[in-house]
């Protein structure tokens, strides 16, 4: 899988890169299916998707805020998991201020 540019998650919300995240889990997810199944549906019982809450998230985020280099951190690894999994961070920010 290559990985794309990195794109600059600064100055966001801790809702916006939840949504981030959600994209990013999802995409982690559809991978790991396809690498274990293919194209055959998975067995019953097959643990679905599990995302932290978004209060989790939040803590998570409050916490690397506290931390020294903490923020920039927890954000470049979030962009580099977007870059990796073909999130477009700009078009989820998109559509989650639409929904709202």
């Amino acid at each position: 899988m290559a990985i794309g540019p990195l794109q600059n998650l600064a100055g966001l919300t801790s809702d916006e890169l939840y949504s981030v995240y959600v994209a990013i889990a999802q995409a982690d997810h559809a991978h790991r299916l396809r690498a274990l199944y293919g194209n055959e549906s998975p067995p019953d019982g097959h643990a679905p998707l599990r995302m932290i809450s978004a209060s989790r998230f939040a803590g998570r985020w409050s916490l690397a805020g506290r931390m020294l280099g903490g923020e920039e951190q927890f954000l470049a690894r979030l962009s580099r998991q977007a870059a990796a999994y073909g999130v477009d961070v700009a078009a989820e920010i998109a559509r989650r201020r639409q929904a709202a």
